[in-house]
């Protein structure tokens, strides 16, 4: 049943079948009533007007077994019942006229044998009554031209028989019409009847599939709610037991340092359950729907340069590089939902890269940003990469050490990215590294709002990897400390050629560099900057510090900086290039 089509359309659909399902009784006995009153009808008849007629006849039925033939092959859809009740209308008009010409044709001169000839086309009508009766228009059709035109000629005739038999067919189309109305209607209620009573099944089989998938759902839940229970308590258990016997031990403790050793173990597992503590709640708060997303303009650098600063340290206890490569975007996105969602990405990724470091972009996709979380760590194989968005799932960690986590940064990663209505997609191999992204809606924002943006501001060029030349050391640290402090990537270099070398091992294309002009073993900056952009980006923006006053960069494509320069020069000259 196509629900999408209107009633009217199933509804004339499922009469047409009727009708044409009735097609090889509706074809057989007009044939053979046809063949017998046409052997009657034989001497007494013009010859070539009847079997014309009849010839037509037979074309008739012909159609109406293809009618009958397309049927059974390919059914009558509900959209298309309009164009089968056109079809079926014509065959069946044409019918009819076949039957009134061939009784004017084979109309006898003896008034008992038109008396006959009423009654035969009589008959032909009764039985359309059958086989047309579901649609009462159709039968019209069929009933009035095969009928009417005996009766006119039986008046035309004046005699009192045959005007007798003249009134008595037309009673008889009086009676076929109101028969064929009733019977219209009643399979019209039948039909509708059928209808309901299909509407009623597949609602009783919806309402089963989600009553079904409803218990699924539930005992799903309960098996969880009983995992994360059972995981909650082992991770609880564990910094409790460690607590009982740090206490008995600080107790029993005879030395001051032993008691300040147990001390510190004491506020380590405090801190511990304190962190699941406030994990578990996250995962209970979003659950229970009592986070409501506050959406709002959020500008990415500044907060990208925040969680670059909150896990520097951390990267750097474990020996790992952490960067950020960023354009300034502006997304429209609860700004605190998505620090937490980050910062757990970015945890999760330090945790699990042993060598090698972890990278956080941001660039434009059309008309969404992308935030990927790139690491070099243990990977995660493809049948469990939907599988560690689950509570307390880790892998590699059965023996639920704490010092890999609890298990709850990506559960709570997933529940955020629901509720902002992102999708986190996850790209994996195993021992080569991970990926984590998501994609946010951009906001445009206002043009007075871009153009402070061309203003010194802390955080506009966290991520840039910079190249910084310069022979005197001093300078050279100098500098690469001012860039790093904004979250700039530096590769500090005191040649070219020591540049060429760290640039190979970055293993990625400069986005500045600044350099002096004067350079160790009489190179200058100049043919330095012309170098590298022969060798990696012709437009590679390039600043030039000097002290000299007859430096000319004219045709060179570089920007110029006289010394002593400011911080603020500096960082106005590094925006405008970028």
């Amino acid at each position: 049943m196509n629900e999408a089509a209107p009633l009217a359309q199933r509804l004339l659909a499922a009469q047409l079948r009727i009708i044409i399902g009735e097609s090889p009784q509706g074809v057989a006995a007009p044939a053979l009533l046809g063949a017998i009153s046409a052997a009657l009808v034989w001497e007494s008849a013009p010859r070539l007007p009847l079997v014309l007629t009849l010839s037509c006849l037979l074309l008739t039925l012909s159609v109406w077994l293809f009618f009958y033939r397309e049927f059974k092959r390919s059914g009558i859809a509900d959209a298309d019942a309009d164009r089968w009740a056109r079809r079926t209308f014509w065959k069946t008009l044409a019918h009819g006229l076949c039957w009134g010409v061939y009784s004017l044709i084979a109309f006898p001169a003896s008034p008992t044998y038109q008396s006959l000839l009423v009654a035969f086309m009589y008959g032909l009508v009764a039985g359309g009554v059958v086989v047309d009766g579901p649609h009462f228009k159709i039968f019209t059709a069929f009933a009035l031209p095969t009928l009417l035109p005996v009766v006119v000629r039986c008046f035309v005739e004046g005699t009192t028989v045959s005007i007798a038999s003249g009134a008595a067919g037309l009673v008889g189309v009086g009676q076929s019409l109101f028969a064929a109305l009733s019977s219209s209607r009643v399979n019209e209620q039948a039909i509708l009847a059928r209808f309901e009573n299909q509407a009623l099944l597949e609602e009783l089989e919806k309402q089963k599939e989600q009553a079904l998938e409803a218990r699924s759902r539930a005992e799903a839940a309960n098996r969880e709610k009983s995992r994360f229970l059972a995981a909650a308590s082992h991770d609880l258990r564990q910094p409790m037991h460690a607590l009982r016997l740090f206490a008995s031990a600080a107790l029993s403790s005879p030395s001051d340092a032993e008691r300040r050793l147990i001390v510190e173990r004491i506020d380590a597992s405090v801190g511990s359950l304190s962190a699941l503590f406030d994990s578990l709640l996250e995962v209970s708060r979003l659950d229970a729907g009592a986070l409501e997303p506050r959406l709002g303009t959020l500008r990415l650098q500044p907060l990208l340069a925040e969680l670059l600063a909150e896990h520097a340290s951390a990267a750097y206890e474990r020996g790992l590089t952490l960067r950020v490569r960023a354009r300034d975007l502006d997304v429209r996105t609860d700004a605190v939902l998505l620090g937490r969602l980050l910062r757990n990405l970015l945890s999760n990724s330090l945790r699990y890269t042993e060598r090698g470091g972890v990278l956080l972009s941001c660039r434009r996709r059309g008309n969404k940003a992308r935030l990927e979380v790139w690491d070099t760590g243990v990977g995660i194989p493809p049948e469990l990469q939907t599988q560690v968005f689950d509570e307390f799932f880790q892998i590699g960690n059965a023996e639920r050490d704490r010092r890999k986590g609890v298990g709850l940064g990506l559960s709570i990663v997933a529940r955020i990215a629901a509720l902002l209505g992102y999708a986190v997609e996850v790209t994996s191999r195993v021992g080569r590294g991970s990926r984590f992204a998501v994609e946010l809606p951009l906001h445009d924002a206002p043009e007075s709002e871009k153009a402070l943006r061309h203003l010194p501001s802390d955080g506009a060029l966290f991520g840039v990897l910079v190249v910084v030349l310069d022979d005197e050391p001093e300078i050279l640290a100098a500098m690469s400390l001012w860039l790093r402090q904004y979250g700039c990537h530096v590769i500090a270099a005191e040649s070219l050629d020591q540049a060429r070398a760290l640039l190979g091992a970055e293993g990625a294309p400069p986005q500045l560099l600044i350099t002096d002009y004067r350079l160790r073993g009489g190179e200058t900056g100049m043919n330095a900057a012309r170098a590298l952009r022969a060798e990696l980006d012709p437009d590679l923006p390039v600043l030039l510090i000097t002290g000299d006053s007859g430096v000319d960069i004219s045709g060179a494509g570089l920007r110029l900086l006289k010394k002593p320069v400011s911080r603020e020069q500096l960082e106005q000259a590094m925006l405008e290039l970028l």
